[in-house]
């Protein structure tokens, strides 16, 4: 994933929480180094009006405030060649971890931009498309077109009692969370993101993001198993097997630290 264009410094979210993102040193999230963080620069969210969809009928979409809006299609891919969609609009929910980035650890997109919309699918036939928007009233609708890529992949969610399936997507992914974060949790699946973001935030390569790890490839069925992505993805098993997890979130892939409080 790239990230050199993520700004560095602090800034604070409707929910209060603060998050200071910092690369100058190693540990610089220390709460040793507060003094350091306090001058960090002051980044502004902006304040959006969106739209959050009726619990009882999805058609019917109430205001609300937030720092970014979400929109949110799942997909049911019938046998029949018919579709069933459902639709879900959102100023993000649970707020505390949406910032210019959105840290949620959601199973499916362990990290979102506003700006992008993203296909992902762990279960054949049933793919989720999610955006994450910076304007007023953006998530009453796909703000931005996705076209499924060509690249092939395995499909399989440990959480399932499903078998392995396939689906094609830009990128295949390998994901996996662990103890004393998460359960122990295995998804197999493919990846397609807006035009836009295709060549730019999106990279073959490992990443960590508050524990969950996840491969990304670009051949057909680079992720049937961890070390396939790794050869694929051209990741030193090295870097993901000999470090700590707050390693990994520091070095291995954000490529800065962050620390989150909330007040």
């Amino acid at each position: 994933m790239n990230l050199s264009d993520v700004k560095m410094g602090c800034r604070q979210n409707k929910a209060g929480a603060t998050m200071c993102l910092c690369r100058d040193f190693h540990e610089c999230n220390d709460i040793a180094w507060r003094e350091k963080l306090e001058q960090m620069v002051a980044i502004n969210l902006p304040n959006l009006e969106c739209y959050r969809s009726d619990e009882t009928d999805e058609n019917r979409l109430e205001k609300c405030e937030a720092n970014y809006c979400f929109y949110e299609e799942s997909m049911d891919e019938g046998d029949d060649g018919n579709s069933t969609v459902t639709k879900f609009s959102s100023c993000g929910e649970p707020s505390e971890y949406l910032f210019d980035i959105d840290l949620f650890p959601s199973w499916a997109t362990p990290a979102m931009f506003p700006g992008e919309c993203s296909i992902v699918e762990t279960e054949a036939g049933h793919p989720l498309l999610r955006c994450m928007c910076n304007e007023d009233g953006c998530n009453d609708k796909p703000l931005y077109s996705v076209t499924r890529g060509n690249v092939k992949c395995v499909v399989y969610d440990s959480s399932l009692e499903s078998a392995e399936g396939e689906c094609t997507g830009h990128f295949c992914f390998i994901q996996q969370t662990y103890p004393p974060f998460f359960e122990h949790r295995v998804a197999k699946g493919c990846l397609s993101v807006s035009e836009s973001n295709h060549n730019f935030k999106f990279e073959k390569g490992y990443q960590n993001i508050m524990g969950l790890e996840q491969w990304l490839c670009e051949e057909d069925f680079c992720n049937v198993d961890v070390d396939s992505a790794r050869r694929s993805a051209g990741v030193s098993a090295a870097i993901d097997n000999r470090l700590t997890t707050g390693q990994r979130l520091q070095l291995a892939v954000l490529l800065f630290c962050c620390i989150v409080r909330i007040f």
